[in-house]
């Protein structure tokens, strides 16, 4: 997913109801309240939905996963790379041609007490219940935004399903298609062709899983009452909070270990900075804009905060900040110009400069933590590091110079307002014109940018693009041309062209995790570097600072849920 050149989250944060009461009652209550563990993070504004197939958006998934759960999930290993292992399900048998799944719900998954049940009682989940939440995607009335990134055109008669209920308005959730059906206690997934990335779509958001009666719209829509078998279950909310409260049946003994969750409604980074300080929030993102208070001119903890007992907590990178080239452009068509502004460029400089000291420099498309990303680890780049003098040979070899380029503009798209991907810009700008290139700045908001970049309108941008789910596929979709009529470009924004970087894309996107893959993604990822496509500038990553007695927590944007936290 496209994003601005900083790739922000929402942050954390939170605050304390207190209880009351009168006589001997009161004090049995106020014991009982200050027994009770409660988590404290920030939301930027309260959830307009908390149907998982309605939502597409961080925000909403900060809830979401709290709720809900997905078949899989993605976890970080004690390596630090990505794993996407059995959640609600187990994905018990995947056919040799990749084109069917088995899922089964894993024993002690139960839903929460809801009134959409007869007795008011959470059951067990089934099978039913993950093909009819799957379903709600393809459902018309739903209106998932989901449905073109997880199901259209990928499961066996799902569309024709759709398109019948378009026509009979309204979907038969008693008669499933071929391509999601029960057989037994385990869901079939039947593909038109091989995905070997469903394994890393089904541990997301969009495929979280409720009961059977909610997604027919038994006892209420699912948008005003969520029932879920995440760890923990919606109570209620105001103006000021939403809050959480602790799922007892939960499958994993033991979790979740607080007895309550308030999400506090803090749209101002600054008001929830003040509250964190005053120990009132339990969780706080460190923004650019308001770092100064906690961290020091290598971004480590300032010593204030230290002997209080507060930690620092690096977020899992799983978004690549980089600079892509118009290469369907008269200018940037000629790789030879786009190597020279490899070359002039201090890739590490502009870390640092949008992401300060704890910047992680990017090498290629994959974030670390994607095992793919490995394929180039024992690689030299010889034209990893500015080189000027190179620079000038390399144009000078194809009968150029940087005087003679005509001038271009360098967008930074959401850098307008943000004092460092302001000052990240600049010295881009300025690297350049060091250079002997006429480059000018230009920093408008990304919605202006992503309007001429679908059109083809622009020379050479700094933009993100974060991970939609957990596999390398969804970041090299960055370099594929061969997607013919609608949509063609819509994560190649460059344009880059390549019919041996198309071939290998596809040679990834057909295999499972393994060898053959981290070969084929080797060979990619060279060819793109050696091409100069583009230039990998660094992988954003969050910082989170955690009032003391608060662990088990992190940023990492492909598992929302606050399970593993503890306080105290």
């Amino acid at each position: 997913m496209f994003s601005d050149v900083c790739d922000r989250r929402p942050s954390h944060a939170g605050r304390l109801r207190r209880l009351v009461g009168a006589g001997c009652a009161a004090l049995c209550l106020t014991a009982a309240a200050s027994a009770q563990v409660v988590l404290r993070v920030a939301a930027d504004g309260p959830p307009r939905t908390l149907d998982p197939a309605q939502a597409l958006d961080p925000l909403h998934y900060r809830y979401l996963a709290q709720i809900y759960e997905a078949p899989l999930e993605c976890v970080v290993d004690d390596k630090g790379l990505l794993d996407v292992r059995p959640a609600l399900c187990e994905l018990t048998s995947l056919s040799a041609d990749l084109k069917t799944l088995r899922l089964k719900v894993r024993p002690g998954a139960r839903f929460h007490d809801a009134d959409c049940f007869e007795d008011g009682k959470g059951r067990d989940a089934t099978a039913r219940d993950v093909a009819a939440s799957l379903l709600r995607h393809a459902d018309p009335a739903v209106g998932s935004p989901a449905w073109p990134l997880f199901m259209e055109g990928r499961f066996v008669g799902v569309d024709a399903w759709r398109d019948a209920a378009k026509a009979q308005r309204g979907v038969d959730y008693e008669a499933f298609p071929e391509g999601v059906r029960v057989e037994g206690d385990e869901v079939v997934l039947e593909l038109v062709e091989p995905y070997p990335a469903l394994r890393a779509l089904l541990s997301q958001p969009w495929a979280f899983v409720m009961p059977f009666e909610a997604a027919r719209g038994y006892g209420g829509p699912p948008a005003e009452k969520p029932v879920g078998t995440g760890p923990f279950r919606y109570a209620d909310a105001d103006r000021a909070r939403v809050r959480l409260t602790r799922h007892p049946g939960y499958r994993i003994a033991g979790k979740p270990a607080v007895d309550e969750l308030r999400f506090e409604l803090t749209p101002d980074a600054d008001a929830a900075a003040t509250r964190f300080l005053a120990g009132d929030l339990d969780a706080l993102e460190i923004l650019p804009a308001g770092e100064k208070r906690f961290l020091d001119h290598r971004q480590e903890l300032l010593a204030e905060h230290r002997v209080k007992g507060r930690t620092l907590v690096d977020g899992v990178p799983l978004s690549v900040s980089y600079l892509v080239f118009n290469a369907a452009s008269p200018l940037f068509a000629d790789a030879a110009l786009r190597r020279a502004v490899m070359l002039a460029v201090d890739r590490a400089a502009l870390a640092k400069a949008l992401l300060g000291e704890r910047a992680l420099r990017a090498d290629c498309a994959l974030p670390p933590t994607f095992p793919e990303a490995g394929a180039l680890a024992a690689q030299s780049w010889p034209d990893g590091a500015r080189n000027l003098a190179k620079a000038a040979a390399t144009l000078k070899a194809a009968g150029r110079d940087a005087a003679g380029v005509p001038p271009f503009v360098v967008d930074v798209p959401g850098g307008d307002g943000d004092p460092r991907a302001e000052k990240a810009g600049k010295l881009l700008v300025a690297q350049l014109k060091e250079a002997g290139f006429r480059a000018t700045l230009q920093s408008k908001p990304f919605s202006d940018f992503a309007d001429r970049a679908g059109r083809g309108e622009f020379s050479l941008a700094w933009t993100a693009w974060f991970a939609d789910y957990p596999d390398a596929e969804n970041f090299l979709l960055l370099f594929r041309s061969d997607r013919a009529g609608h949509g063609r470009w819509e994560s190649n924004w460059g344009r880059f062209a390549d019919d041996k970087v198309d071939a290998l894309y596809l040679d990834v996107a057909a295999r499972l995790p393994g060898k053959e893959r981290l070969l084929a993604a080797g060979e990619l990822l060279t060819r793109v570097r050696d091409l100069a496509a583009w230039v990998p500038i660094a992988y954003p990553r969050g910082l989170l600072i955690l009032n003391k007695g608060v662990r088990g927590m992190t940023i990492n944007l492909m598992n929302w849920s606050y399970r593993d936290a503890v306080k105290g």
